[in-house]
């Protein structure tokens, strides 16, 4: 595997302190709102629910301009948009048919998980991480390190915000690799080198637990980014995983303090939609604390990922990993049995 030691220039080269405030935002029109409303509501009247329904079903011709836009900012430009103001007024299930309706029309909706859920609920279920094999961050109240989902890119609907805390950070893992070539490029070296990734119980049917994978890929013109720091150390208790050593060690702290350095970070609202690329961008989460008492007041947001249609080609590496092995055998026009 060849290795990458050149600053990459470009869009996607991005600082999070040097970007205007509000970047990528996408204020969506009251004739676009309307479209996506009434969209969920005639489908939901008819019976059908997200799992039914498919991008023939919706009327969303007043989202064209959106849709080609998101596609361009995805792959090519900063690699994310933050669209406001959807209707998250509507029941639960009208509110997956929107966010559904919109993910068909960007691209095909990808496994999240072992069992094959393609839309997930994004919120604390109160247990603990560390006491569980297939527990996942995304589903406690903690804080959420710099990482990336599966897919070519995910969408997260908020909503409802929690009490207090939980806010989004992003961050151009493209810059962040810039900074180390510059600081370090022995370490740039280093995170180039396969590490290894406790697969949280989600891996290919048929592969082990834990996946060994280099952080950085350069492939076909393009750097890649697969980083979980949080699954990485979860990944040293298991008897088959090597010792992490002083080296790997020093590349993963300097690429934590240059992800907090150069990130951008935003509260979502009711409504927002977050839509990032996952191979330019990482993004994390702000611990937070949920309002006592029912769940209806609980911070609650949706997720879905993504294969592009305009994806980029991928590393080889990437057909056999729980994050990227859906979009990967895609590309090929493979099928790919569920893990």
């Amino acid at each position: 595997m060849s290795q990458l030691l050149l600053p990459i220039t470009g869009q996607v080269a991005w600082v999070g302190p040097d970007l205007p405030d509000p970047c990528m935002l996408v204020e969506l029109t009251k004739e676009q709102i309307e479209a996506l409303s009434l969209a969920a509501r005639l489908l939901d009247q008819r019976g059908l629910t997200w799992h039914t329904t498919t991008a023939e079903d919706y009327c969303l011709s007043a989202l064209k301009p959106v849709i080609r836009d998101l596609l361009e900012a995805l792959e090519g430009s900063p690699g994310f948009s933050l669209l406001r103001n959807l209707p998250v007024q509507l029941p639960l299930a009208q509110i997956k048919l929107v966010l559904w309706g919109l993910g068909q029309h960007l691209g095909f909706p990808e496994p999240q998980d072992a069992a094959g859920h393609l839309l997930h609920d994004v919120r604390d279920i109160g247990q603990d991480l560390e006491n569980s094999d297939n527990l996942r961050a995304y589903q406690t109240d903690r804080e959420i390190y710099f990482h990336n989902d599966g897919s070519d890119a995910f969408m997260l609907l908020c909503i409802r915000p929690a009490a207090s805390g939980g806010r989004s950070r992003l961050v151009s893992a493209v810059s962040v690799f810039n900074a180390i070539v510059d600081q370090r490029p022995d370490l740039a070296e280093i995170l180039q080198l396969p590490f290894p990734f406790d697969a949280r119980g989600q891996q290919i049917k048929g592969y082990p637990r834990v996946q060994t994978v280099p952080i950085f890929s350069a492939h076909a013109g393009h750097l890649n980014v697969l980083y979980k720091r949080e699954y990485i150390e979860l990944a040293q208790r298991f008897p088959e995983v090597d010792p992490l050593n002083a080296l790997q060690l020093e590349a993963l702290n300097l690429m934590d303090q240059l992800c907090d350095q150069l990130a951008i970070e935003f509260t979502m609202r009711s409504g927002d939609l977050l839509i990032a690329n996952n191979y330019d961008l990482l993004h994390a989460r702000t611990p937070y604390t949920d309002e006592p008492g029912s769940s209806d007041k609980r911070r609650h947001m949706l997720r879905l990922w993504l294969s592009l249609p305009n994806g980029r080609p991928l590393p080889p590496h990437f057909q056999h990993t729980r994050e990227f092995c859906h979009s990967f055998n895609r590309r090929q026009g493979l099928g790919l049995e569920a893990p």
